[in-house]
């Protein structure tokens, strides 16, 4: 198998894991949420853990994994860089709806990164 398709395999199950347990454990993960915002230390490591991830997406991945990546470090860039605008986003997204999309989303693109 290719590196590539090995690195495809790999996001695919951690997107389609990571998915599952958000629609099983919306609670868990809003109260996690609620939790990251709450903290400035916790709100750097999310925002440096999304930055490394994302640039590592961005120079291993390809097409969707790429576009995904530069999202990440976006994401990373805007919890470091601007803080509160960041804790501001991320109170808005923290809803029951929003939680099950990003959880449909992650399975959906699970099985697609796996196939």
């Amino acid at each position: 198998m290719y590196p590539f398709f090995m690195f495809n395999h790999m996001i695919g199950l951690v997107f389609l894991i990571v998915g599952i347990a958000i629609l099983v454990n919306k609670k868990n993960f809003s109260e996690a949420l609620l939790e990251i915002v709450k903290s400035h230390g916790l709100l750097f490591v999310y925002g440096l853990f999304a930055l490394i991830v994302g640039a590592m997406f961005v120079v291993l991945g390809q097409g969707l994994i790429m576009l995904i990546g530069w999202i990440a470090v976006i994401k990373g860039a805007l919890a470091l860089v601007f803080p509160e605008s960041a804790v501001s986003l991320y109170k808005k997204w923290n809803t029951s709806s929003m939680l099950i999309s990003t959880g449909i989303v992650a399975v959906l693109l699970g099985l697609i990164f796996l196939l």
